[in-house]
C-alpha cells in the first residue's frame, strides 16, 4: 500500500508552477524576481515548493511590476 504523500511532489519547475496556478512561465519569473515567491536553484534549474505556491494562492498578491527603462524623467 503506497502513502499519499509518497506520490506528493515537493517542489516543481517554472513550467510546471505556472500551470499550476493558472499563469504564464514568465510571470513566475517575475514573482520569483520580485522576492513574492521563494524560489530555489538546483544547478542550473529552479524550483519552487508546492508549499510555496499553495501560500502564494491563499494570499492577495500583487502583479509583479517591470521595472521602467530609460532615466526615469517623465516628460
Amino acid at each position: 500500500m503506497r502513502m499519499e504523500s509518497e506520490n506528493k511532489k515537493l517542489a516543481v519547475g517554472i513550467r510546471e508552477a505556472a500551470q499550476m496556478i493558472g499563469v504564464s512561465p514568465r510571470s513566475v519569473q517575475n514573482y520569483v524576481a520580485a522576492k513574492l515567491l521563494p524560489a530555489r536553484k538546483l544547478g542550473r534549474r529552479t524550483v519552487i515548493p508546492v508549499r510555496a505556491l499553495e501560500n502564494f494562492l491563499r494570499t492577495d498578491q500583487p502583479s509583479p511590476v517591470s521595472k521602467p527603462s530609460g532615466n526615469g524623467d517623465a516628460r
